[in-house]
């Protein structure tokens, strides 16, 4: 299925059909995605209002909410840079120019750990960090991997977590990690830490 995303333009909504056309099916399920993701939103602003979550358990719950959609309407990996552009319009937050500062996207990521685990890492603002880099955010193995290595370190900063990201960058930055067995993948990233302690 081919997906449409429905968007507000001022007081109106429109269609944005990713094929260039629009049956009723794909508008069907449209608004059927831009109100689970509306409910959504709602939600968390409630529970932000009563001033009983911070920012990186903000986030997180958001990712949580924001793979229940993706799963419940099977959006696809190619689909989802249009999903991403109408939370941002469902959320009123201005569209950025590259994933890789998508927040929504760093947000589903982060949902597949634990929020315990995330907050001994460190803030929102770190975690933007870790997830905002193509190689690590890009390959889960690779962000399961620099996790661990962090936590393991009891690294706290993004400026203390920053050579360590650059190194990971600089070992992957020829090579196609998805190729990779996750032995080979491991042995890589055993040569960043060799190479940084």
């Amino acid at each position: 299925m081919n997906m449409a995303i429905k968007l507000r333009r001022g007081e109106n909504f429109f269609y944005a059909p990713v094929t260039g056309l629009l049956d009723k099916k794909e508008q069907k399920r449209a608004d059927e995605i831009y109100t689970s993701a509306k409910n959504a939103v709602e939600k968390l602003n409630k529970t932000r209002r009563s001033g009983t979550i911070d920012i990186l358990a903000g986030w997180h719950l958001r990712g949580v909410l924001i793979n229940q959609i993706i799963q419940k309407f099977g959006i696809t990996e190619t689909e989802k840079k249009y999903f991403w552009m109408m939370l941002y319009d469902v959320s009123g937050m201005t569209v950025p120019d590259h994933i890789r500062k998508n927040d929504f996207h760093v947000a589903s990521i982060l949902a597949n750990y634990p929020l315990k685990r995330l907050q001994e890492i460190g803030a929102w603002s770190m975690w933007r960090e870790i997830i905002g880099s193509t190689k690590i955010g890009n390959d889960d193995r690779v962000a399961r991997w620099v996790v661990d290595y962090i936590v393991e370190k009891k690294i706290k900063t993004r400026d203390q977590a920053r050579p360590l990201l650059m190194a990971v960058r600089n070992r992957l930055k020829r090579i196609d990690a998805s190729i990779l067995s996750s032995g080979e993948l491991a042995n890589k990233l055993q040569e960043v830490v060799i190479k940084n302690n």
